[in-house]
């Protein structure tokens, strides 16, 4: 059975918990076809609304989304022209909700 959706519920503001310090590590970057990249991450700790961007124009497959601790998570990024792969390994920015509180 496929899973279409899930939801996660936060009960308190993000401001009134401390957050730990997190490393998300990126385990693998590769270029799948001329237009697109699958990138593949890991968190040490939860890590809130994992935002991913480029100096390469394009979309990933999701962002803004919730890591759990050791858990790895894959992402495609798509572009409209083909790219080079290390511009974009080199230009790949991670942030979370952490980053912006502290």
């Amino acid at each position: 059975m496929a899973v279409l959706a899930t939801n996660v519920f936060y009960p308190v503001s993000f401001t009134k918990v401390k957050l730990p310090t997190v490393k998300i590590t990126v385990t693998g970057v590769s270029q799948v076809t001329p237009t697109s990249a699958s990138i593949t991450l890991e968190s040490n700790a939860v890590t809130l609304f994992v935002k991913l961007s480029s100096e390469v124009v394009g979309y990933f497959s999701d962002n803004g989304f919730l890591m759990l601790p050791h858990e790895k998570v894959s992402v495609t990024f798509t572009s409209l022209a083909k790219f080079d792969i290390k511009a974009f390994q080199e230009t790949l920015t991670i942030r979370s909700v952490r980053d912006t509180i502290y």
